[in-house]
């Protein structure tokens, strides 16, 4: 038998190491990691036992460092090309080309701007003829906001297609609404301002400079005879401005002089020559057309005033005949007729007295 056989004749098995003596080895060198790690962090470590506080922050930061290595990297997206920068924006200047060529369409569907009325729209476009109307000014407005400057001639264009399209709808009262008071209307043009672009800080100045031309095509379009129905001016803005300022200078200029007139206490014979040609040049002031577009109640209260001026312009006229006449009683036809008319007076009385 064998040096490596037992008495029973079986090999004998392999000495192994001590399992203790393995796992020793492998906690001192963690203890030397751990030690290392703390004095490398600033913690005081002594040379007996890791305090367990030292040991539980070693192993989480272990733990962090080894979640963080195993996370793929991700990488940042690519900035886009100058190519394909440019095809983005190629690609939405179609688009927006072909939603301008077909707005009313686009509306109908739905999609349009939230704020306005879109059942009203709808039914306003299902007119082929408000359809046509609505494409043809979308793009003036549109190019409206992008004119630098005064741009009369677009602002012209615009109330002119506008006028077309408040003519195919009617008011609450059953005409033609040359207002543009009617719900189709105003959501129309709500819809427009938007869809061409007009900024919502803006839309108001816009309509007020598309009204001024409206009131000159409602003056063309209207018929006289309904003026006073819509509203419509005789004079144009500019005339009734120009008007506005004469006639608010004639009236400084005569409250100026019957206010110098009071303060010396009555009249001499320069203030009431002053008075005089300020109250005509007041009166100038205003014209026929004017009149005409005065309402009831303000040709009332005009013609109740110009009534008393002319009572008093009356008086003063017949207190001058009569100064001029007792000043120059020859010169007079009055005086001179006077004694004619005496004698005639007394010639009738004999006739009479004789016939009886």
């Amino acid at each position: 038998m064998s040096a490596k056989e037992t008495s029973e004749g079986k090999p004998a098995k392999k000495a192994q190491a001590p399992k203790a003596a393995t796992e020793k080895g492998a906690g001192a060198k963690q203890t030397a990691a751990i030690r290392t790690w703390a004095k490398a962090n600033g913690m005081p470590v002594g040379p007996g036992r890791i305090p367990a506080k030292i040991r539980q922050a070693y192993e989480a930061a272990h733990r962090q460092a080894t979640d963080t290595a195993d996370k793929p990297e991700q990488e940042a997206p690519a900035a886009p090309s100058a190519d394909e920068l440019k095809k983005r924006m190629q690609e939405k200047t179609a688009q927006k080309t072909a939603e301008a060529a077909g707005p009313a369409h686009r509306v109908l569907v739905g999609k349009i701007v939230d704020g306005v009325d879109q059942e009203a729209v709808r039914k306003g476009l299902e007119n082929p003829d408000a359809a046509a109307i609505y494409n043809e000014t979308k793009p003036l407005v549109t190019e409206y906001t992008q004119v630098d400057g005064r741009a009369t001639e677009l602002l012209r264009q615009i109330s002119h297609k506008l006028m077309d399209l408040r003519g195919l709808f009617k008011d609450a009262q059953g005409r033609v609404d040359w207002n543009g008071e009617s719900p189709q209307y105003v959501a129309l043009a709500a819809s427009l301002l938007r869809e061409a672009g007009v900024p919502s800080d803006s839309a108001a100045g816009t309509r007020r400079a598309i009204g001024h031309h409206i009131e000159d095509r409602k003056r063309e379009r209207v018929p006289q005879a309904e003026w006073a129905d819509y509203g419509v001016q005789a004079l144009t803005r500019g005339q009734r401005a120009g008007l506005e300022k004469k006639q608010a200078k004639a009236l400084v200029e005569a409250d100026k002089a019957v206010k110098d007139i009071t303060k010396k206490g009555g009249a001499d014979n320069s203030s009431m020559l002053v008075l005089a040609r300020k109250i005509d040049a007041g009166i100038s002031a205003y014209n026929v057309d004017q009149l005409a577009a005065l309402n009831p109640k303000q040709r009332n209260m005009f013609r109740e005033s110009l009534e008393e001026t002319r009572q008093k312009t009356e008086a003063l006229l017949a207190k001058l005949q009569e100064l001029e006449a007792e000043a120059n009683p020859k010169a007079t036809p009055d005086a001179e007729a006077a004694p004619d008319a005496a004698s005639a007076a007394g010639a009738a009385g004999d006739t009479k007295d004789s016939e009886s």
